[in-house]
């Protein structure tokens, strides 16, 4: 990760957060760090070839690293919340 990235947490990783976050990293003109906020990622190990992205199991372990994101997303089912 690069601390002069903006940081964009993405909480919820399934189906729709994956879409969004394959979207965003073809994106070559976006220059961003993400942290993925997913309670059972066993099905992102794909992110692991990104150098940008780190994978948390909870919103409390993500809040742990200590940086800020300028930008959440919530990719959660409705009755999720």
């Amino acid at each position: 990760m690069n601390r002069m990235n903006p940081l964009i947490t993405l909480i919820g990783c399934g189906k729709m957060g994956s879409a969004m976050l394959r979207g965003w990293l073809a994106d070559d003109d976006l220059q961003a760090d993400f942290a993925i906020v997913e309670p059972f990622h066993d099905h992102l190990g794909w992110t692991a070839a990104y150098d940008n992205v780190s994978r948390y199991d909870s919103i409390e372990a993500c809040a742990a690293v200590g940086r800020a994101a300028r930008i959440v997303v919530l990719a959660v089912k409705p009755q999720m919340m």
